[in-house]
């Protein structure tokens, strides 16, 4: 009888799992060995082990109960790992094998851990059901833990001797087995390994081992300890404090920037006093800013190194260095300001009170919030994909659970695109009505659908040109995380390609980019990464053949842009002058006003006025890594040229050396601004920089007469240069508000 209850488990443990790790195989990021597939198992084993626990209490022999532990254990680990692997054949592996890691980390140390605790309750002879209620309970009791984590800890991710390892809701696409991971499960398996070594054929020998064990044991709890994710150990890392009316921002004080924290500290202020003014917003609040070094350190003590992070319900963002232009920061601060006036407990809108975010909206608002100092609109992004016939449905958008299944980019933008219409047209304080879950007919006097055909037709309305309609259609190609092969081996091999090559490892970057384009293609800032590595080692033919391989497949319209700037570069390099005009003069007209076409405009304007050997000194010192001193020490600045003047004060300003900077570009806009023979986009990214380096000096007199000065000329009038003109006036504007307080 307890032989064929025994075989009953094992039998039912087979068609359980192997039903489950079949539905996974119809989820594309789950078919083959991967964290998602690991994740979804580690919650089905804690689910299903739950159930038969029960049922393991009625084994009476203790020999037999063990067998079956061990048999049912062996079926939930191997069942799926065959199963994932033989996928992975017909499918095609991720290199690196990170999923394989993750399976092995996290699996077998689960259910080394859930038997430990069967044998726990076995030995203390508990009826079934008190044993099912005991797992229900440590399980409940774990998760709620880690949720407590998450929500009152700066930090997205969490780590679980129960769960594994859960990356957040916002992770990076970079996600690996870490450090944390593997301490977290060797306690686990440490405190497993004890249990059983006591109680099971205890005798002297194991006793001794199980005492000797405790040493690593206690010392991994204690490091696991010092490991967690807490704002004191944030604070330790950073250092540096500052505070203002509103804002306690926790930065660095070891970087190059940290010296303008008091700049920074004013544009946190600047933002919260728009915001507030956007909303109508009459409240007031203290907002914790942690500013960290790089991505890298943000991803070690968060859990996200390129997603910033706003948690509206402890009034704290976690974001990386801001430029004066960046719309990062008033995105994050307006989360924290918009959940204020979400009736929620978390902040945010969605269903079950913000319990389940609808990101649509959460994300919406703050894109419509964010300063428009992007090279397209809101609406002109949105009227582009209107007229591509690749604009959502709001019906569609706006489902919670249907928001993912558009790419990142594309949901964002337009979800913003429509929220602003709703608050340009019908006002801020009927869309706050709706961030009180008000019915949107109600608040509208119309439903979704209807409103919908009137913001498309006012899409219509709007003008765009054939390089802006192009530059979107670039931006639109990008995938959603599902859509990816193997996202997170490509993302983690993609960071390996960027540090080589800012620590200038040509060779190791090269082979890097070559192993990822095996397995993703589609990847613009892999290529990108991988063909300045080919430039770095001065192979300038592979590099060329490289980009106009790639050119037409790029799906950033940042990198698209970017790499036709580098193909005529790649011309300069290699000496052929003629044809690297040939290339500039027919690619400007292929971009809208940005930085990559003020660049062009450059080397068009050197070239045509016989300054290459300046371009090209220029380069020399701006491509390669350099301190300020070292910049100084190559002046490239020379009376008979006034575009020398421009490159040396971008030089300097790149550099943060703002008082030198200041000294070059003024030379160079007060012979120029009223010269029609210099590209207007030249100009205006001079005013940027010299507003931005007079603000970081508090030079405001200069700022405020160059400005004068620039809006005497018609170059703000024409609009040739939207993107240009829009960055300029948010520096103004942030002036402006300097020079009043």
């Amino acid at each position: 009888m307890t032989l064929y209850f025994s075989m009953s488990l094992i039998l039912l443990s087979i068609f359980a799992t192997t039903l489950f790790t079949a539905i996974l195989l119809f989820i594309p990021i789950m078919s083959t060995p991967s964290y998602e597939a690991t994740m979804a198992l580690n919650i089905f084993i804690l689910l299903f082990y739950t159930y038969i626990s029960r049922r393991l209490q009625r084994i009476f022999l203790i020999e037999e109960f063990v067998s079956t532990i061990f048999n049912v254990c062996l079926v939930l680990f191997i069942i799926p790992f065959i199963i994932l692997i033989i996928s992975g054949l017909f499918k095609g592996f991720c290199p690196s094998y990170q999923g394989f890691l993750f399976y092995l980390i996290d699996i077998p140390p689960l259910l080394l851990l859930l038997s430990s605790i069967s044998l726990i309750l076995r030995r203390l002879e508990l009826r079934s059901r008190t044993v099912w209620i005991v797992f229900t309970v440590i399980i409940l009791l774990s998760l709620a833990l880690n949720i407590y984590t998450l929500l009152s800890q700066p930090t997205v991710r969490f780590y679980s001797t129960i769960w594994g390892f859960f990356s957040g809701p916002v992770y990076d696409e970079d996600v690996r087995p870490d450090r944390q991971l593997i301490l977290y499960k060797a306690f686990s398996t440490l405190i497993a390994l004890i249990i059983w070594l006591t109680l099971y054929r205890r005798n002297g020998y194991k006793t001794l081992i199980s005492i000797l064990l405790l040493i690593p044991t206690i010392i991994i709890a204690k490091e696991l300890y010092q490991n967690e994710p807490t704002r004191s150990r944030i604070y330790h890392h950073l250092g540096g404090k500052i505070n203002t009316e509103h804002f306690e921002i926790i930065y660095p004080l070891d970087q190059e920037w940290s010296r303008d924290i008091d700049v920074l500290a004013e544009l946190h202020e600047y933002y919260y006093a728009l915001i507030k003014r956007d909303l109508n917003h009459k409240g007031d609040m203290k907002i914790r800013s942690y500013i960290f070094r790089n991505e890298e350190e943000k991803q070690e003590l968060t859990g996200a190194g390129r997603t910033q992070i706003a948690k509206p319900w402890l009034n704290e963002i976690y974001i990386t260095p801001v430029s004066l232009t960046d719309a990062k920061l008033k995105h994050e601060i307006s989360h924290i300001i918009v959940g204020s006036l979400i009736d929620s407990p978390l902040g945010l809108y969605g269903g079950l009170r913000g319990l389940i975010p609808n990101m649509a909206v959460v994300e919406g608002i703050s894109v419509a919030l964010e300063p428009e100092t992007n090279i397209l609109t809101l609406h002109q992004k949105a009227a582009i994909l209107l007229k591509e016939n690749r604009l959502p449905h709001f019906t569609n958008l706006f489902d919670i659970s249907r928001f993912y299944s558009y790419s990142g980019i594309l949901s964002y933008s337009t979800a913003g695109s429509f929220i602003k219409y709703l608050i340009d047209t019908y006002g801020i304080d009927k869309f706050k009505r709706i961030l009180s879950y008000e019915d949107f007919k109600e608040v509208y006097g119309k439903d979704i659908d209807k409103v919908e055909k009137e913001y498309r037709e006012f899409l219509n309305g709007i003008v765009v040109n054939p390089s802006q309609s192009y530059w979107a259609s670039v931006i639109y190609r990008s995938k959603g995380l599902v859509e990816k092969k193997c996202p997170h081996e490509v993302a983690s091999l993609k960071n390996r390609l960027i540090e080589f090559n800012k620590r200038g490892i040509s060779t190791e970057s090269i082979d890097t980019g070559e192993e990822i384009l095996k397995y993703c293609e589609e990847d613009s800032e892999v290529i990108i990464e991988l063909i300045k590595a080919y430039i770095n080692r001065r192979d300038y033919d592979k590099a060329l053949n490289l980009a106009e391989k790639y050119l037409p497949y790029m799906n950033n319209a940042y990198y698209y842009t970017l790499l036709l700037d580098m193909i005529s570069d790649i011309h300069i390099f290699k000496g052929d002058l003629k044809e690297a005009i040939m290339v500039i003069q027919d690619q400007i007209m292929k971009i809208p006003d940005s930085d990559s076409r003020r660049n062009l405009e450059m080397k068009r304007f050197l070239y045509e006025n016989g300054e290459i050997e300046l371009l090209k000194k220029f380069y020399s010192i701006e491509k390669a890594p350099t301190t300020r001193a070292g910049i100084l020490s190559n002046k490239i600045a020379t009376e008979n040229s006034l575009m020398s003047y421009y490159l040396f004060g971008r030089l300097l300003f790149n550099a943060r050396d703002y008082e030198n900077s200041k000294h070059y570009l003024i030379r160079f806009l007060d012979n120029t601004l009223k010269e029609a023979m210099y590209p207007d986009s030249i100009k205006l990214e001079a005013a940027i920089m010299l507003l931005s380096s007079s603000i970081f000096t508090k030079d405001y007199n200069l700022a405020n007469h160059i400005a004068e000065e620039l809006e005497q000329t018609p170059i703000l009038k024409t609009n040739s240069n939207p993107y240009h003109i829009r960055r300029y006036l948010h520096i103004k504007d942030f002036l402006s508000y300097l020079t009043r307080k």
